[in-house]
């Protein structure tokens, strides 16, 4: 009975975006809250669904439930064609507003541009949780004609880092285009219990904490697995010091 108890007890999952200055509160505007995968497809279930639908299956029900995604706040659309090795992405039209984009890294694949947006999510639960970030798989995300999603998995109740929104483009060269309400990625979050998403803000200090973690993959902990790294985060503190000032700023 126990068990049974431990699995219906949410998690806490808190988020946040990470602004360019912490007294920038426009940024707030680029940042709606995550939509619930299972509710929203819910929405467009077939009238014609019976008992055979996928929506009946607990392994999709399972996965959908613990999966949100985030959207597109705005239209942007980008040209981008590599120069010398060099990747130059910029407005297709300059006199349209659209969100900044760059290029944080060289090529991974070859031929294969990465192309960034100016978003960063941060989450963090309040015990370990596995989160993985993926493209959108149950809707018609039409970026993935251009690229896709740069993933990733990590526990994000041992660690603090960003998740910066990433693509991995088809081609050397060409347009990119991603639409407003479009969803821009799925986290999923794996584990059998539900999840209670809380937005919190900001601070100078939830800042640095996450900048300690992100600079130290290109430091002394560059070669470390991520276990070291979260048995480091635990072991000072960062953990609960970061806890401690999350649940002090939710909205």
């Amino acid at each position: 009975m126990k068990k049974e108890k431990d699995n219906k007890t949410p998690i806490n999952v808190y988020w946040s975006p990470v602004p360019k200055s912490i007294d920038d509160r426009r940024w707030t505007f680029l940042y709606p809250d995550p939509i619930n995968l299972f509710e929203d497809l819910s929405k467009r279930k077939s009238d014609q669904s019976t008992d055979i639908s996928i929506f009946a299956c607990p392994a999709f029900r399972n996965k959908t439930l613990n999966t949100y995604f985030f959207t597109c706040p705005v239209s942007s659309e980008y040209t981008f064609k590599t120069v010398l090795g060099k990747v130059l992405v910029v407005p297709a039209d300059k006199n349209k507003q659209t969100m900044e984009a760059s290029v944080l890294r060289p090529e991974s694949l070859a031929g294969n541009p990465h192309i960034t947006l100016p978003l960063y999510f941060s989450l963090f639960a309040e015990e370990p949780l596995e989160a993985t970030f993926s493209a959108p798989y149950f809707h018609e995300a039409k970026y993935t004609k251009y690229g896709s999603l740069v993933p990733g998995t990590f526990d994000i109740g041992q660690w603090y880092r960003p998740y910066t929104v990433e693509f991995n483009m088809w081609k050397e060269q060409g347009i990119f285009n991603l639409e407003e309400g479009e969803p821009l990625f799925y986290v999923e979050f794996l584990t059998d219990r539900p999840i209670n998403i809380i937005r919190f803000k900001q601070t100078a200090d939830s800042v640095a904490y996450a900048e300690n973690c992100s600079r130290s993959s290109g430091d002394f902990m560059r070669r470390f697995p991520l276990s070291k790294r979260y048995e480091f985060f635990n072991k000072t503190r960062m953990r609960d010091l970061l806890l401690k000032e999350i649940k002090e700023n939710i909205i």
